[in-house]
């Protein structure tokens, strides 16, 4: 970065100050003194380039933007002759770094910028010199980008646009050669006629101007050179016309840009930063951090504060131009660099005549509303300032013959949504004001403006200070609501910017945001492993579904909380209506009390007409702010259209036919104008004045009623090749990359550049950023995909499949849902299946389960149509319908569907070989649990003897598969536990003495522990929780057979088992030793779930011991955990020791009735009841008595006797017995009775 205060002052008194990075670092820079650096006045457009997610301009300081002030060093006289391309500088006489670049021989360096380096070349056949760009930064994934704005910008034709010659790949980065221009600049004509204005002034006698920004009025400079510079501006507005026509937005337009060819004929260079603008037809991209690019004394308002710039923006600059021209200086001539910005945003500038004498009143009139701060204040369009400048007497004649720019449409500021906006407006002053985060979900149908509304909010919001991120779903088929992006693609761009964070600041901050997080978060987004954290940690244990779902939530929820320290967070998801399951889930998960305390603000939109029900729950719940974006009235219809026009006023009856036809929606409303410019039904006179007769008459007959018919009738109108390009774009999805495109399509890549052109200038296509493409709109690619015949369909896809295999097979985890996407809609079923399958077990291992039960039906509906074209022999067909059946059912069961899994399980074994034992033994087995779970024991035992009966022998012996000992004891468990709840304790003893035998002699350790861990939970309910020294030695066993495993996981939940045991036999110490090792463990894993166990019955034996601030400390934290993980049981516990330490300190009863009532609402939550309900009905026993409540205290007693609740010990048991006993009877005994429980139950430490 240079110092503003070492550069001296241009010979025009102008400082240009320029939005700037520093170089590249790996290339040196070798330009010699007296060389002006690139991104300064007169150098490559590249070094004015900063990135607004880094140093966005805020309206009340520009301290967050780096500036560079440059100045000309160079007299006028040196400047006659020099050698100009884009405004450079002299070449360098040092040899470039290499000695060719294609076929161009280099011959020194012209300038360097932030991005690239430009030298001069000669051809080395046709000798022609050139300006040779290259790009030195680029990554892999921008190239492809970048070479196709080259393409975009080498197809114009223009006299007044300098010409790119040449263009190609050399050492794998992008080059282009420019026509290189000899002579002088508009700069130098400025700086000549005002040098010589300046050398007459003389000092004036008045007061100096201390207005913002003011300058001395000077002298007038001569009328004809006046004059000549008005024809220059005109000249100069042809050109900047027909890039607008071409959709095309220069962004750095300035005097230095601006080459004289001839002397008179003005071009425009340096289109290194020129950007493309679509107007509002389309569908927004969600971008909240665009580059802010060009040079600050030109800037316009929207473009500093990083806003989509449209044509309106080179308008702007045209105005800062024209004022230079009248009166030497730019608007802001005194402003150091530091306020420059904030001027442009809000100080009106003086007028031209305040400043030159002569200039009429009519011009000043036209330069400040070139300079009006909002875009739709200015003139619209390039041609109108032309003939405003002929008006007030610039030669109106051209040199040459010109072509006609072709007509655009602007985008339009957003109307019709003022109380939503100030709705979400306070959503975000509570964001910024209090950091009070929250959940705003905006439902709309499709094209209804969601993406422009929230992104709208994202922009103020970034502007005060939030940090933003966003997220986007993608719909990978038209209709195939099976296949879905990859598991948490909604969250993966929020991971990869704060891996971004982290690699920019360092280990800290690494250590600060992902720790031990990162390794549960790498599965869905693989980048993450490269951090240097990656490779310091180990892997995290596996955990059972249940648990490592609730990691991976808690571990994306603390990361965003960490995002969000920094700054206020505003999280900005889109499209919800694609949305992957995990991804919803999550979503649904993090919670309003969570969000607001983090100050993290989800702000989310979604298509109402494809709403599906876990989202409309969410969009439903009481605490999330659901907003519905209507249709247009008429009058935000009409306005909205004249905006895109660029009109003050409506043509007569044109917002009633307009707002007829399109209804109201935004989408539809552009997509008739666009329609209507495509037809020539609307265009700009001679005049500049729009043109909508033949639209008004064209829309009073029939018309296309509806958009497919709109969108149909453009897409008809577009080039065969460019038709066909957008077919084949259609099949591979909404966003795509484009080498995946130009590989499917087989064309050869200069025809496939010329197709894509028209689809961008089209407004069918854009850039979506790292080499990929993006349909404007999802309604424009469905409606294509639909035009495209059956036949040449499935060859698409099988194309499209085949492309993707053959090129992206390192991806093949994630391409998984979209190769069976393409291989089923082309009729490949075998690979539609073994894919299908593959991104079922995908979705599976990352707990993703309804997406997988969802992958695993499509894979059997593939199957179907598999057989009806003749498929594999039967046994391989029922063989692979029956394994994917049972996957099915696993995840069925996992989810709760048991029915629906005992179907599939079903219909596996009829496909089954009857000698594949052990797997008919395994669904039988399978079969049972899902009657268990339901309580149909009969039905369960039935399947489990059915088990038995598959494997052919009851009794074990050596030799057996461990497959085979699996299901033999696997089965024998399973039927412990039906005895035990059918009360059936003899035949659950016999079984348990007829297999213990065998399971010690023959099992391996992780079954042994199975086996004493089953033995031990029915022991401990049998006893009602007073742990015998019988059920201590089950779990003794349990935690040796554990041990002796090495599993982490399974240690850890035996060491809570041996705690549990411990506790409720008594021996406090014990129990503690083994809860402290497991929930060091559960930490060290992130299992919630565990962790939220130990913590409970450590709090227990703290409260036994009446330790009434470790209980208190300890149940807080029991109560965080526990409701990070869902876990409805152990959020009561904590609620009723919580309860315990309001009561034993004397707390209101209101506090203290609250807290245990909390409890008791939590556990009748439970599908069974929690059996230590007496932490809180103790407590609401003793304030019931306490306050002569003799009937409602015994009420707790009796709840306390059900046999499914803790059997208290000894005399406390018989204590309660007599308390429950005596509800019915005289006051005084009730009472005596009531009031021996409590002393017992205080004497017991239960309180």
């Amino acid at each position: 970065m240079v110092d503003p205060k070492q550069q001296p002052p241009s010979p025009g008194g102008n400082e240009e100050t320029v939005v700037r990075s520093p170089p590249s670092p790996e290339v040196p820079d070798t330009t010699p003194a007296g060389t002006t650096p690139a991104g300064r006045a007169g150098e490559p457009g590249e070094g004015r380039r900063h990135h607004s997610s880094g140093a966005a301009i805020d309206p009340s300081s520009l301290r967050r933007v780096r500036i560079a002030v440059a100045a000309e060093t160079r007299s006028p006289a040196a400047a006659d002759d020099a050698t100009h391309f884009a405004g450079h500088a002299p070449p360098s006489s040092k040899a470039a770094p290499s000695t060719h670049i294609g076929p161009y021989q280099l011959l020194g360096r012209l300038g360097q910028g932030g991005m690239g380096v430009v030298y001069r070349g000669r051809h080395a056949e046709t000798g022609q010199t050139a300006a040779i760009k290259t790009i030195f930064n680029a990554s892999e994934l921008t190239i492809a980008s970048i070479r196709r704005e080259i393409y975009a910008l080498g197809r114009l034709r223009h006299p007044g646009v300098v010409r790119i010659v040449d263009q190609g790949v050399s050492d794998g980065l992008p080059w282009y050669a420019m026509e290189l221009l000899e002579g002088r600049t508009l700069q130098t004509c400025i700086q000549e006629i005002w040098h010589e204005v300046r050398s007459a002034e003389t000092t004036p006698l008045s007061a100096p101007d201390t207005r913002p920004g003011a300058a001395a009025p000077r002298s007038a400079a001569p009328r004809d050179a006046i004059r000549h510079m008005f024809t220059l501006i005109r000249r100069l507005c042809a050109p900047l016309a027909y890039l607008h026509g071409q959709g095309i937005v220069h962004r750095d337009l300035k005097p230095a840009n601006v080459f004289l060819r001839d002397g008179d004929l003005p071009v425009l260079v340096d289109l290194g930063i020129a950007g493309s603008f679509g107007g509002a037809e389309g569908r927004e991209e969600l971008a909240v951090d665009r580059e802010v690019m060009g040079t600050l004394a030109y800037m316009a308002p929207e473009q500093i504060l990083g806003k989509l710039a449209d044509a309106r923006a080179d308008l702007y600059a045209l105005g800062c131009l024209l004022y230079q021209c009248l009166t030497g200086t730019t608007p802001f001539p005194s402003t150091p660099e530091s306020e420059l910005g904030r001027h442009h945003l809000r100080t009106a500038p003086e007028p031209p005549s305040s400043r030159a004498p002569h200039v009429p009143p009519e011009l000043d009139a036209l330069v400040l509303r070139l300079l009006a701060k909002e875009p739709r204040d200015r003139l619209g369009y390039a041609e109108d300032v032309a003939r405003a400048l002929e008006a007030l007497g610039a030669d109106p004649h051209d040199p040459l013959p010109l072509p006609r720019p072709a007509p655009y449409l602007y985008r339009p500021k957003l109307t019709g949504r003022d109380a939503i906006l100030r709705r979400l407006g306070r959503e975000i002053d509570a964001l910024i004001d209090r950091r009070r985060g929250g959940k705003v979900l905006v439902g709309g149908e499709s094209g209804a403006g969601k993406t422009r509304l929230i992104m709208e909010v994202a922009r103020d919001a970034k502007m005060r200070g939030a940090a933003v991120m966003t997220g986007r779903c993608v719909a990978i088929g038209a209709d195939d609501g099976a296949v879905k992006a990859a598991p948490l693609h909604l969250f993966r761009s929020c991971l990869i910017e704060a891996a971004d964070r982290c690699r920019a600041l360092g280990a800290a901050e690494t250590e600060r945001i992902f720790g031990d997080r990162g390794k549960a978060l790498e599965p869905y987004e693989a980048s993450l492993a490269d951090l240097p954290y990656a490779k310091e940690r180990p892997p995290l244990p596996p955990l059972p579904a249940q648990a490592a779902r609730a990691r991976l939530f808690r571990c994306m929820r603390e990361v965003l909380c960490a995002m969000a320290e920094a700054a206020p967070l505003l999280l900005l998801l889109d499209d919800l209506q694609w949305a992957d399951e995990l991804s919803l889930g999550l979503l649904a998960e993090l919670s309003v009390g969570s969000l607001r305390a983090a100050g993290v603000l989800v702000l989310g939109a979604y298509r109402m007409d494809e709403l599906r029900p876990e989202l409309d729950d969410m969009a439903r719940a009481p605490e999330v702010l659901s907003v519905e974006l209507g249709r247009l009235t008429q009058e935000s219809a009409g306005a909205m259209a004249r905006e895109m026009l660029a009109l003050p006023e409506s043509p007569r009856h044109f917002d009633e036919l307009l707002f007829r036809h399109s209804a109201g929606n935004p989408f539809f409303i552009a997509e008739y104008l666009h329609m209507a410019i495509d037809a020539g039904l609307l265009s700009r006179d001679a005049a500049g004045a729009w043109q909508t007769e033949a639209l008004e008459r064209a829309m009073a007959m029939p018309m296309p009623r509806s958009l497919e018919g709109l969108i149909t009738r453009r897409l008809r109108a577009l080039h065969p090749a460019s038709a066909e390009l957008a077919q084949i774009a259609a099949v591979l999805g909404r966003e795509l990359d484009g080498a995946l495109l130009l590989g499917v399509a087989g064309v050869d890549e200069e025809a496939w550049m010329e197709a894509l052109r028209e689809l961008r200038m089209r407004q069918i296509f854009e850039e979506a950023g790292e080499g990929r493409l993006r349909f404007v709109h999802d309604k424009i690619r469905e409606i294509a995909y639909k035009q495209i015949p059956e036949e040449r369909l499935r060859a698409l896809h099988r194309r499209a499949a085949e492309r993707i295999e053959a090129t992206l097979a390192e991806d093949a985890a994630d391409r998984a849902p979209v190769l069976a996407h393409h291989f089923s809609r082309a009729g490949v079923h075998d690979k539609a299946i073994a894919h299908l399958t593959a991104a079922g077990d995908r979705a599976r291992s990352v707990y993703a389960n309804s997406d997988a039960i969802a992958l695993y039906r499509a894979a059997i509906a593939e199957m179907g149509r598999r057989a009806e074209a003749g498929g594999p022999p039967g046994l391989q067909r029922d063989a692979e319908r029956a394994a994917l059946e049972e996957r099915l059912g696993d995840v069925l069961a996992i989810t709760g569907k048991q029915d629906d899994a005992r179907r599939a399980y079903v219909e596996a074994l009829s496909r089954l070989d009857p000698a594949a034992r052990v797997d008919r033994a395994r669904l039988h087995r399978k079969r049972g649990k899902t009657w268990e779970t339901h309580l149909e024991h009969a039905q369960a035992l039935a399947a489990y003897a059915d088990a038995d009966a598959s494997l052919g022998l009851d009794e074990p012996t050596e030799g057996r598969s461990e497959a085979w000992w699996h299901e033999w004891m696997q089965a024998k468990i399973d039927r412990l536990e039906v005895y035990y709840f059918m009360g059936q304790l003899d035949a659950l003893r016999a079984q348990v003495e007829a297999i213990q035998p065998m399971v010690e002699r023959y099992a391996a350790p992780v079954r042994q522990a199975q086996f004493f861990y089953g033995l031990m939970l029915m022991q401990i309910r049998i006893e009602r929780y007073q742990a015998s020294e019988l059920t201590v030695r089950h779990v003794r066993s349990f935690v040796a057979a554990s041990e002796a495993t090495g599993d982490p996981e399974l240690i850890a939940s035996a060491h809570f088992s041996g705690g549990f045991a411990h506790l409720w036999h008594g021996a406090l110490d014990a129990a503690e030793a083994y809860l402290v090792s497991s929930l060091e463990a559960a930490e060290r894993m992130g299992n919630v779930i565990v962790q939220s166990r130990a913590l409970t019955y450590r709090t227990m034996i703290r409260r036994l011991r009446r330790e009434r601030a470790e209980v208190r400390a300890m149940a807080l934290r029991s109560l965080a955990v526990a409701t990070a993980g869902h876990m409805r049981d152990y959020m009561g516990a904590a609620e009723a020791h919580l309860a315990w330490c309001a009561w034993s300190e004397g707390a209101p009863e209101e506090e203290i009735v609250r807290r245990a009532s909390a409890a008791l609402h939590f556990w009748t939550e439970l599908p069974a009841p929690f059996p230590f309900e007496w932490t809180a009905r103790l407590v609401l026993l003793a304030v019931h008595l306490g306050r002569g409540r003799l009937a409602a205290a015994a009420e707790q007693a009796a709840a306390l006797r059900d046999v499914k609740q803790h059997r208290f010990p000894g005399a406390l048991d018989e204590r309660l017995e007599q308390a429950a006993a005596g509800g019915g009877g005289p006051p005084e005994a009730s009472r005596a009775a009531l009031e021996a429980l409590v002393a017992a139950a205080r004497d017991h430490g239960y309180l």
